[in-house]
């Protein structure tokens, strides 16, 4: 629909409609200039989408429902995201034929020409791209997982600069074409966030980058505290990272307690952030805080996340596993002494781990965790989540895939289970809650007399998935969330 603020929503204009394909999602959005309509289409969580221009002019500039639509692409085979245009003349990154996406130009006078390539794919990860002070081109590349900006000329595509940045993550780039410098927020495993100025007029490139604004958290000193990026060897041979974040003076002697965190899905890469919960586990707790950057995700361009979705998703919890197998070889901590965490996706990782090898951990927490894989697309959005999971219902070979895996369908008859929490809320409408009730059921029945753990669930009432929930909230629950662990741990705080 199209509102006109300031009218009645009776009198919105309908735009597009899709009966025959009730689950497609549409949205809109205005070029730069004003001039065009820029209509996307998806249809799961695939990064792929349908791409519509409308020359408003040509609609004289009036909204409706039989707009002059120009489908650009009218399939499912890629992405593309607008960047900018000069007129007619438009930018995208897209993943078609990219892996690791790049940059194109369509000019939409000339549809003949079709897509050109500006910038073309490098190995390192195109995360974004910006147009600002008037043709310059941002990019936002990750590089081991670490965060990368170089500058481009927009037009011709032509590399500038890179800017140096210290090592860790950019968050959101923003600046506008007629502005003269853009704004980046930055953080790390050891650095709060921090944002960033960039002036694109000053004569020195040294002079270019300055701090705007920097966060400060009383009672940390970053200083007593390392991140190193690791690299093991999966049970297929696959080279996976790691970051291992602890105290500076850490004895390896297999005695460290070990918070082990991962996600694996999606194309959601797994970057490095500034987490309050696991700085007070490493500096009160003389812990270990690693994040896995399993396969599922983004970190190395689409080819990694599909290594880890639909038949291969067991490439993740696999990664996961011998990231746990490493960290004990290497002395910094020793079977059942880690704690595993994950949320949403990450929580069927940790219950298909837990399942699968419970002799590793000594904790394991699952928030609003996805454990009915037979029947997870039938409630809510989860229908969309069949793109990286696969189809139960109509597919032979996806629904005995899943049936491998699921945690609620494979909790252990033979061996004992380590202290397990699952979190999750009354309110849930992208996870329903029905998983972690039926998953809990399932392990205090099947595995509870073989058990001496407890094996627990925590309820949230008047809360959701996560989003927008609040501090005292979201305090709360990471409270309960260490406290289960350290007591499972036997670790104790230290001033």
């Amino acid at each position: 629909y199209y509102h006109k603020i300031g009218t009645p929503q009776s009198d919105d204009v309908l735009v597009y409609l899709d009966t025959a394909n009730p689950t497609h999602s549409p949205s809109a959005s205005i070029s730069d200039d004003g001039k065009y309509l820029i209509f996307s289409i998806t249809k799961d969580c695939d990064p792929v989408n349908k791409l519509y221009l409308v020359d408003l002019e040509e609609a004289n500039n009036v909204i409706s429902a039989d707009l002059p639509y120009n489908k650009v692409v009218d399939n499912f085979d890629a992405g593309y995201d607008y960047i900018a245009n000069d007129g007619p003349v438009f930018y995208f990154q897209t993943n078609k034929d990219a892996p690791c996406s790049k940059i194109v130009r369509y000019n939409l006078s000339k549809p003949e020409e079709g897509f050109v390539d500006i910038v073309p794919q490098v190995e390192d990860v195109l995360i974004s791209a910006l147009a600002v002070n008037e043709n310059k081109l941002v990019l936002e590349y990750m590089h081991d997982v670490k965060s990368v900006l170089h500058v481009h000329d927009l037009r011709t595509g032509a590399f500038t600069n890179e800017i140096a940045i210290p090592i860790g993550t950019i968050g959101s780039v923003a600046g506008r074409r007629d502005d003269e410098e853009m704004f980046f927020s930055f953080t790390s495993f050891l650095d709060p966030s921090t944002i960033y100025r960039y002036n694109f007029t000053s004569e020195k490139q040294e002079d270019r980058l300055s701090v705007f604004k920097k966060s400060e958290v009383k009672n940390f000193d970053g200083d007593l505290f390392e991140t190193k990026q690791i690299f093991f060897e999966s049970k297929d041979g696959t080279r996976v990272p790691m970051f291992v974040s602890h105290k500076k003076g850490l004895v390896l002697d297999g005695s460290n307690p070990v918070y082990l965190y991962g996600y694996g899905g999606f194309s959601i890469p797994i970057q490095a952030s500034f987490v309050p919960s696991t700085i007070v586990f490493m500096q009160n707790f003389g812990g270990v805080a690693v994040d896995v950057n399993l396969r599922g995700g983004r970190e190395y361009g689409e080819d990694w996340h599909k290594a880890g979705m639909l038949l291969n998703k067991q490439n993740v919890f696999d990664d996961f596993q011998y990231a746990a197998k490493h960290l004990i070889k290497e002395k910094y901590t020793r079977a059942g002494h880690i704690a595993i965490h994950g949320g949403s996706n990450g929580g069927l990782l940790v219950g298909a781990c837990v399942n699968q090898a419970p002799e590793l951990y000594g904790a394991a927490v699952a928030s609003v965790g996805v454990m009915d894989m037979l029947r997870f697309h039938k409630f809510t959005i989860g229908h969309a989540w069949q793109s990286d999971y696969g189809k139960p219902d109509d597919n032979k070979e996806d629904f005995e895939n899943l049936y491998r895996y699921s945690p609620l369908h494979n909790v252990s008859t033979k061996h004992p289970y380590p202290p397990v929490a699952l979190f999750t809320s009354s309110h849930d409408d992208r996870v329903v809650p029905l998983h972690s009730y039926k998953y809990i059921a399932e392990l205090q029945h099947t595995a509870g007399p073989l058990t001496t753990s407890p094996l627990l669930i925590r309820v949230d009432t008047k809360a959701g998935h996560g989003a927008g929930k609040p501090i005292a909230k979201r305090i709360a629950e990471t409270t309960d969330q260490f406290s289960f662990i350290a007591i499972s741990l036997g670790i104790e705080w230290r001033d």
